[in-house]
């Protein structure tokens, strides 16, 4: 092998190195994006309760696992009528009514997990619980407690009338 190779091979390694690294730490950070994640409150139960948390969800891995690709078949559908050429009013209500439909599913497939889950966990654990999912959804989120409207700010009209 000339010297030229192996400087060049070696480059190429370097570089496909740094590039999965970038990668992966690109996935990490979206992972602490995700829809009600949030590692504090993670860190707030206990370690049984965490251990009860995960095997919980793992046995309903293929009902979540279900829920979500009909959750992006769905949004696929209603994507593809939304791009579509000429817009077609009732082919967007009917994707969008599945869409609600299959969100509706997958809200009481979560709920049902919940509710297996909380009926393990001592007081104090489902309190916490109940925090997190009363916070699930709201607007701002876990993650941006801070952002919470000041009672000195107007609120804004959004009727369009003055």
């Amino acid at each position: 092998m000339s010297r030229t190779f192996k400087i060049i091979f070696t480059l190429s390694v370097v570089l496909n190195l740094l590039l999965v690294g970038a990668v992966g730490s690109f996935a990490l950070k979206m992972a602490g994006r995700m829809p009600g994640h949030d590692p504090a409150f993670k860190e707030d139960l206990t370690p049984e309760t965490r251990h009860l948390m995960a095997r919980t969800f793992r046995e309903r891995h293929d009902e979540i696992k279900t829920h979500i690709k009909k959750g992006q078949d769905s949004r696929k559908a209603l994507m593809d009528v939304m791009a579509a050429e000429k817009f077609d009013p009732e082919a967007y209500d009917r994707a969008v009514e599945d869409l609600i439909a299959v969100k509706g599913e997958m809200m009481r497939g979560f709920a049902g997990t919940v509710r297996e889950l909380a009926k393990d966990l001592p007081v104090e654990e489902r309190k916490k619980l109940g925090r997190h999912l009363a916070d699930f959804g709201r607007p701002g989120g876990h993650r941006h407690q801070q952002r919470k409207m000041r009672s000195d700010q107007p609120v804004p009209d959004t009727t369009g009338k003055e």
